[in-house]
């Protein structure tokens, strides 16, 4: 198996997009949170400099969590 570099960026990914997914299919915000976590200190380089972009991910994702738990859209 080739070593690259990538492989750790698409698991990160899809953990992600595995985060997001349960919160919408478990029907629990908890998970929004998590989505949101991760993906915002990505933006601050914390551990995943290569996807500093996804931060605006996380900005969507924390609003995303204020207006479930508001009561503003359901999860």
């Amino acid at each position: 198996m080739r070593n690259n570099n990538y492989d750790w960026r698409l698991g990160f990914m899809g953990f992600l997009g595995l985060m997001g997914f349960q919160a919408f299919s478990l029907e629990q915000p908890i998970y929004l949170l998590y989505f949101s976590f991760f993906s915002f200190f990505s933006a601050f380089r914390y551990k995943f400099p290569k996807l500093k972009y996804l931060g605006l991910l996380g900005l969507l994702g924390i609003i995303l969590y204020l207006f479930a738990l508001t009561g503003i859209i359901t999860v």
